[in-house]
């Protein structure tokens, strides 16, 4: 019975991981619409340690990080080429 409960608990698990496009992990298993680099001069202020990523998705309209994505999922199963900005 126990082995029973397991299985199913399991099994629940994995759907809802395939359903919200995310696995246990938390990250994005979903293609991006885009992929940018951004190469753009910028000004380092030494005050703010903090600085914004330089590549990012746009995924349903919005930037998202690449840390909020599975990126070895991304990179095998999604054709998202990258474009460079100056």
């Amino acid at each position: 019975m126990k082995t029973i409960n397991i299985f199913a608990f399991a099994t629940i698990l994995f759907a809802v991981s395939c359903n919200t496009g995310k696995p246990l992990s938390g990250k994005l298993r979903e293609c991006p619409e885009r992929f940018f680099e951004d190469r753009m001069p910028q000004i380092i202020d030494p005050k703010n340690p903090n600085k914004t990523p330089r590549a990012y998705f746009i995924y349903k309209g919005q930037r998202r990080e690449l840390s909020e994505f599975d990126t070895a999922w991304v990179r095998k199963n999604c054709n998202v080429e990258k474009q460079v900005v100056y």
